[in-house]
């Protein structure tokens, strides 16, 4: 998919709501699924994220760039299109797209079975990613989390940063990027981390559980949850040492 053709900002939106405006018109067999597919919500949740992500203007041609493709292959009967614009969604950053654009392929009547049996499986999946997003959002605002990454390892900062985005949505106090956890900080008594540890006390085990579930959905990686003992109320933190 070439997105060097595609303008920046509200031209882009607007460009792309016509041809939304001239697909609800097109003879489909998913008109309720397609009042849910507004672009102007697409482009809506998108600034709402403006101010957490620096990549928001990319990130929103991005997903224009996959509503057409995806308004294309809704308006043909192969499966190979519908496949293939399938697997696109499955790529949106945001669930609640992903979830509303593969349900608009398990309802359409032209659909194939394993078409229908993709999409589902891309829904199912966005799905349990916005149930565990709400329950992180219902999180205590009071809660501090810092990510460490050791450096031994440099890829362990590429895994920190996809572990700071999550909790990006968590209300909290503070977040902070730690990073540089040197092996001689590691060697300190009470540290010795190896692989990936989500550290709090025992009274702190309800949080802790609820972001290993966002952070091991996220990632796809497995997190340990380490009981310490030194008191430090409302306070986590996760270490990525692989």
């Amino acid at each position: 998919m070439n997105l060097a053709g595609l303008s920046t900002g509200l031209g882009v939106v607007s460009a792309a709501l016509g041809v939304w405006i001239t697909w609800q018109t097109h003879d489909l067999k998913v008109a309720s699924e397609a009042q849910s597919l507004q672009i102007a919500e697409v482009d809506s949740r998108l600034r709402q994220r403006a101010a957490q992500r620096e990549d928001t203007v990319a990130e929103r041609n991005y997903t224009i760039a996959i509503y057409d493709k995806v308004r294309e292959a809704l308006g043909r009967t192969d499966p190979g299109s519908h496949q293939a614009a399938l697997a696109l969604v499955s790529t949106l950053p945001d669930p609640v797209l992903r979830e509303r654009l593969s349900g608009a392929f398990e309802r359409l009547g032209t659909a194939s079975e394993p078409v229908r049996r993709q999409a589902t499986e891309i829904r199912e999946s966005a799905s349990i990613t916005i149930a565990q997003q709400q329950t992180l959002r219902s999180v205590d605002p009071r809660w501090a989390y810092d990510v460490f990454w050791c450096t031994a390892n440099p890829q362990n900062q590429v895994l920190a940063s996809r572990v700071f985005a999550v909790l990006e949505g968590v209300p909290n106090s503070r977040l902070r990027m730690r990073g540089g956890w040197t092996p001689e900080q590691n060697a300190r008594p009470g540290y010795g981390v190896r692989g990936l540890e989500i550290r709090a006390e025992q009274a702190e085990t309800e949080a802790a559980l609820a972001i290993r579930g966002a952070l091991e959905q996220t990632t796809g990686a497995v997190f340990t949850i380490k009981t310490v003992g030194n008191p430090t109320p409302n306070y986590i933190s996760v270490f990525v040492c692989q």
